[in-house]
């Protein structure tokens, strides 16, 4: 047997599950947060790219990424801005950045 594997001890479970409750409530108060913070957009485009990877990622902050079609790191989007959307990113702002695309970044 040239693998061996590896038996994942009780306090790594453990651990898992304190960093994906840890990794909600911490998505929760980003969004009740900014909520004030989020006013008109300046513009009707955004470009929305993923610039993190999934280690240690809730489910719905996953999820959210997902429904942008963000699914690998550096895919980018463009997408509508609406105060939904811009709701959405605060949210996933760690491992998502985005800007209002002008000629220059585009090209």
């Amino acid at each position: 047997m040239g693998r061996r594997t590896r038996l994942k001890i009780p306090e790594q479970f453990v651990k898992q599950f304190r960093d994906q409750e840890l990794g909600l409530i911490r998505m929760k108060q980003r969004g009740k947060r900014l909520k004030s913070v989020i006013g008109k957009p300046k513009s009707k485009l955004l470009f929305i790219v993923r610039i993190q990877g999934t280690s240690d990622m809730h489910p719905k902050t996953r999820k959210i990424l997902d429904n942008l079609r963000l699914k690998r790191i550096f895919s980018g989007v463009f997408t509508r801005a609406t105060e939904c959307i811009l709701e959405v990113l605060q949210k996933v702002e760690p491992y998502v950045t985005y800007e209002y695309p002008n000629l220059t970044n585009v090209k």
